[in-house]
């Protein structure tokens, strides 16, 4: 089974871009999720803020001014940038940029700009977002790409409804659970499992590499739950990614 596991690569990073002394700021974080595209270097503005960035891996937030940036991502080593462009950030306010699709002919490489939900979870929740970025699901290419989403206790057995149902590529969806009042009034665990949609029988089949294990967390957080493609093949074709968004 597939452990939990987040990745940071970038720690606060201020980029004083606007005026002396001007306090606004936004608010972002990059995710890899291009399975073919190998490390990438990512620049603002021209200044690298990621440099031979792998696959499967998310930064952390770090800060830029408002307003139209100029956004540019390279595999590394090489000098064409595919993704060359503007991007507005609006003051105060927190994004994910995700870099997805595939590099290999016809190239489907691109980046998805998401605004960031960080309102806590009501009083003795926990909330999780689910963001779909595994661009080869289903690997046969039969079937939908949208898939349904089960945040229960570690030894539920999984029976329709899904937490989250018809999460789709590209897309993402938010899911507050309560803390189990026979753990602690304050933390608990739980599980997320992932099944195709539509699935009546998602018990037995649950995707393994999507499959989180038990997850300890305490009330008021929000995490965000990432599913990505697998290129290795090993031990499954799909991973997944865990972010912390708040506490």
């Amino acid at each position: 089974m597939r452990k939990v596991f987040t990745i940071s690569l970038l720690g606060s990073l201020l980029f004083v871009l606007g005026t002396c002394g001007n306090s606004s700021r936004s608010f972002v974080r990059i995710i890899h999720a291009s399975p073919d595209a190998g490390n990438l270097d990512i620049t603002l503005d021209g200044t690298k803020i990621l440099s031979a960035t792998p696959y499967a891996s998310g930064s952390n937030y770090f800060t830029v001014a408002p307003g139209s940036r100029h956004f540019q991502i390279n595999q590394s080593g090489k000098t064409a940038f595919p993704i060359d462009t503007q991007i507005t950030f609006s003051d105060g306010t927190y994004y994910t940029i995700a870099i997805v699709g595939l590099v290999t002919a016809p190239s489907s490489l691109t980046f998805q700009q998401m605004q960031d939900d960080h309102s806590g979870a009501a009083s003795g929740q926990v909330k999780f977002h689910v963001l779909h970025l595994d661009s080869k699901y289903p690997e046969s290419g039969v079937g939908t790409s949208a898939v349904d989403v089960y945040i229960t206790s570690p030894a539920t057995t999984l029976a329709p409804p899904p937490s989250i149902s018809g999460v789709n590529y590209l897309a993402t969806q938010a899911f507050s659970l309560p803390v189990p009042t026979d753990v602690s009034t304050t933390s608990g665990s739980l599980r997320v499992r992932v099944a195709q949609a539509g699935d009546t029988t998602p018990d037995s089949d649950s995707i393994p590499g999507w499959d989180s294990g038990t997850v300890v967390y305490t009330a008021g957080q929000v995490r965000t739950y990432v599913l990505l493609n697998n290129p290795t093949g090993i031990p499954s074709a799909n991973q997944f990614l865990m972010l912390k968004d708040l506490n």
